[in-house]
């Protein structure tokens, strides 16, 4: 396997690409119902709860709940998918990878990465891409999203910039 370091700045600017972003947020924009999502309005806001049948946590919520949930599985399975694709060739699992990335989130100081700011957050969006309450956060606020997509192309060309 290549340097660690080397295989994160790799695989993020293949992940972060904007071509693989614009998949993201579009089967984001399809499935924000799923979240009951609303301009600004951030989980449980008046929009969610008119929708789904206030918060007293009826019927409708438990489908609502469940829709979620589908949803998340569906976007990580892609996501998964695209990190395949992004780790052909380099003789890496996608679960091999995963606990990579965790191992170097928790010790970053002991692997040479503490100071690279955009694979730290790399990092932390891998690991957080994988963990429901981010998931389900980011699909209920429209604006969170909006600011969680500009962050990550920001990562991306940080990591380009960093890679020269």
């Amino acid at each position: 396997m290549e340097n660690p370091a080397e295989l994160l700045r790799d695989v993020g600017q293949q992940l972060l690409h904007p071509r693989t972003l614009g998949i993201w947020q579009d089967f984001m924009r399809e499935h924000e119902e799923a979240f009951g999502a609303a301009a600004g309005a951030g989980a449980g806001g008046p929009a969610a709860e008119a929708k789904h049948g206030g918060s007293s946590g009826g019927g409708g919520d438990t489908e609502h709940r469940l829709e979620a949930h589908d949803v998340y599985r569906q976007f990580t399975a892609m996501v998964e998918r695209q990190l395949e694709e992004a780790l052909a060739g380099k003789g890496v699992a996608v679960g091999d990878f995963m606990r990579l990335s965790a191992d170097l989130a928790d010790d970053g100081g002991s692997s040479g990465i503490e100071d690279d700011q955009a694979l730290q957050a790399f990092l932390q969006l891998v690991l957080g891409a994988t963990d429901f309450l981010v998931f389900s956060d980011v699909m209920r606020d429209t604006a969170k999203r909006q600011y969680y997509f500009q962050i990550m192309a920001m990562w991306h060309t940080s990591m380009g910039r960093e890679a020269k």
